[in-house]
């Protein structure tokens, strides 16, 4: 009974697996077709005048590399989650720190969004610790396309949102911990206050990190969408077809438009300038990201120390600081299984 249960439940994934290998079958030559397409729609011109063929020299220096994880499970009355961030620093010798947070998530709704904001929250305050002894800090991504992203979280009065700006000197003192959970527990905070009160502290990290590391820190990126007016494929692509060899391209700047509940001077006034790079010849194009204008010695002044910690063309400590930080599924089932969580989540009716 055993066998014929197990044959009966993985006969049809089999089945829809070949089904995809058949619809492949069929739109192999399409998509061929599509991708060449692509190509002699595509006019490289700006890309070669804009990408400088140059050999990268590394220069050592005080670096650190910064990265976080999430991971949750959902049960059908709460939803445990563990996070944590690391930093990596390099000084002469190899050392690490972070800050780690496993907890429930109150109330039961965003659970994505927010928990992505509680990570780049631990993130920024681990790098804020040694933020002053160093000479660059990587990032894994870019902050200008965090700062943007849509984040509808929240809907309250101005009144309520009065309320909630009255625990910004708390949030600002706060340098280890989510410290927007505690006041909401504390407070008895309604919903939407949670919400407000979580992207009040996220703003308040980011604009700290810039303000204190605005000369200190880049953001580097294995993918962008960018993509100029006209083009149909991104900016990186275009590089990557122009050149395999080491160099970088052009210096572009994007500020920030849209207003926020909090710093909204501050961040309408800041300046990020992108530009990609290959640190060894036939590697990937990386896109890199300061927050602040710089001109192209700037950007091999970047490229000389980022390159000193790279290996086959990527950053070490970034490498190192992402995989400390991975937090996976077996684990947060453990975590459960120790205090004692035996509640259904849905899925197992599906086992």
């Amino acid at each position: 009974m055993l066998y014929q249960s197990f044959y009966y439940y993985s006969a049809p994934i089999k089945i829809m697996l070949q089904s995809t290998y058949e619809a492949f079958a069929r739109k192999r030559k399409e998509l061929q077709n599509y991708v060449e397409n692509l190509k002699s729609r595509t006019d490289f011109t700006v890309f070669r005048d804009e990408w400088r063929e140059v050999e990268i020299e590394a220069k050592e220096s005080i670096a650190g590399a910064e990265d976080g994880s999430v991971n949750h499970r959902k049960y059908k009355s709460l939803v445990l989650y563990a996070l944590n961030a690391t930093s990596v620093i390099y000084d002469g010798k190899l050392r690490m720190d972070g800050i780690a947070d496993i907890d429930f998530l109150y109330p039961y709704r965003y659970v994505r969004d927010r928990l992505s904001l509680y990570m780049t929250i631990l993130e920024i305050k681990t790098a804020l610790k040694h933020i002053k002894n160093i000479d660059i800090l990587m990032l894994d991504g870019s902050i200008y396309a965090d700062l943007l992203a849509p984040r509808e979280l929240y809907s309250l009065s101005m009144e309520g949102r009065n309320k909630i700006l009255s625990y910004l000197p708390e949030i600002e003192r706060s340098s280890n911990e989510v410290i927007s959970k505690k006041i909401a527990r504390e407070e008895r905070l309604e919903n939407e206050e949670i919400f407000f009160l979580e992207y009040i502290e996220y703003l308040y990290s980011i604009s700290a990190l810039l303000e204190k590391g605005i000369k200190k820190v880049v953001g580097i990126s294995k993918t962008s969408t960018d993509t100029r007016v006209g083009y149909e494929i991104p900016d990186m692509a275009g590089f990557e077809e122009v050149s395999s060899k080491e160099g970088f391209s052009k210096i572009y700047e994007k500020t920030v438009k849209r207003d926020f509940p909090v710093y909204s001077n501050f961040f309408r006034s800041m300046v990020f300038s992108r530009f990609y790079a290959r640190l060894e010849d036939k590697k990937q194009v990386l896109m890199f990201e300061a927050p602040r204008e710089i001109t192209e010695k700037d950007a091999e002044h970047i490229l000389e120390r980022v390159k000193y910690f790279s290996i086959d063309g990527y950053p070490y400590l970034l490498r190192k600081a992402h995989r400390e930080v991975v937090i996976g599924a077996k684990n947060i089932d453990s975590f459960a299984s120790m205090i004692g969580i035996t509640e259904k989540t849905g899925r197992e009716a599906l086992k």
